[in-house]
């Protein structure tokens, strides 16, 4: 499933948990290991190792502090949306963090109180004209 996510984004490859498939169908079971938490860091340090990859050179993105031993493994740690365990790491490690939800945030607030403004402005409007027409 990851190299046909690699594939759709223009990728050279992906790592991730092997699902087993029998008959064209998944199964549910794990082929191997979860790739997860130190797995990922096991795995990309293999794959590294493999293609003569210098992970000072590369970047891992994640937004869980569970990839902490992913994003120590490489030179260009990005935290994206990250949980609090992992902001901390961050700002401990200076490592850049990157908060989307913010965006999300804002209009979330501002889309609420942008309705009651205009049904207050309704309000008001009506009121305004009836008094400039006396």
């Amino acid at each position: 499933m990851a190299n046909l996510m690699a594939k759709r984004l223009g990728f050279t490859g992906a790592l991730g948990t092997k699902a087993e498939v029998e008959n064209g169908v998944y199964t549910g079971k794990i082929i191997g290991n979860l790739l997860h938490g130190r797995e990922k860091s096991t795995a990309i340090k293999e794959l590294a190792a493999q293609r003569n990859v210098d992970l000072k050179n590369c970047y891992a993105y994640s937004d869980s502090h569970h990839d902490i031993p992913l994003l120590e493994a490489v030179g260009n740690p990005r935290a994206i949306n990250p949980d609090a365990l992992l902001k901390i790491r961050a700002y401990r490690d200076n490592w850049p963090i990157y908060d989307f939800r913010r965006a999300r945030r804002i209009k979330k607030l501002l889309g609420p109180m942008a309705g009651r403004m205009a049904a207050l402005g309704s309000l008001i409007s009506p009121r305004k004209q009836k008094r400039k027409g006396k």
